[in-house]
Parts: structure tokens; sequence; C-alpha cells
């Protein structure tokens, strides 16, 4: 349950990165206690975890320079949807860089 163990490792007292090795019973407990709807709970189970885990496996795989780039990318792969022709789809980090160039042009 990715997306609940780095949402709350910094909010539990002691946690901090060694959140993400809870058990399967502290993942449940933990998604149990969150303020949410059973049926937003179960999305969150369900539906986002898989995906999300399997895109940080990637990001910690590759260690991509700049993971906002790598993750647009590999969720447009993942959905099937191409970019645009001649359109840019770059990150936040690289726009700003980009800019930063143009200012100094």
């Amino acid at each position: 349950v990715l997306v609940l163990v780095l949402a709350q490792a910094s909010a539990v007292p002691g946690w901090g990165r060694s959140a993400l090795l809870l058990t399967p019973a502290m993942a449940a407990q933990a998604i149990e206690d969150l303020a949410f709807a059973e049926d937003k709970k179960k999305y969150i189970v369900d539906v986002l975890d898989p995906i999300l885990e399997q895109m940080v496996q990637e990001l910690l795989a590759q260690v991509p320079e700049d993971p906002t780039d790598f993750m647009i990318a590999w969720l447009r792969k993942r959905s099937g949807v191409a970019p645009q022709a001649g359109k840019e789809t770059l990150g936040v980090k690289s726009r700003n860089a980009r800019l930063r160039r143009g200012l100094h042009n």
C-alpha cells in the first residue's frame, strides 16, 4: 500500500523513512485509520496503489534527473496516449530551466 505509506510516513512520529518497511498488517491498519469513506479506501488499495507501486519501482530503477518528466512519460506510455505532435511535454523543472535560459539570452 505504497500511496498510504508514503503519504503517512512523515505524519507518524518515529516512522520517518522506515515507513516503507511496514508489514501488511500495519499497512492494513493504516488504511483503516484513514479519514476517508470505505469506497475511497477501496479505490486507493485496488486502483491507485498498484499503478503507483509500478511507477515508483521504475523511478527507483532508473533514478531520472527529472522525475516529473519521467512520471508524465510513464503515465502516457501506460495509458497509450502519445504526446501530440509539436507539443512539448516538459515537467516543471525542465520548463523553469528553459525559462531561465531565455532570460539570460
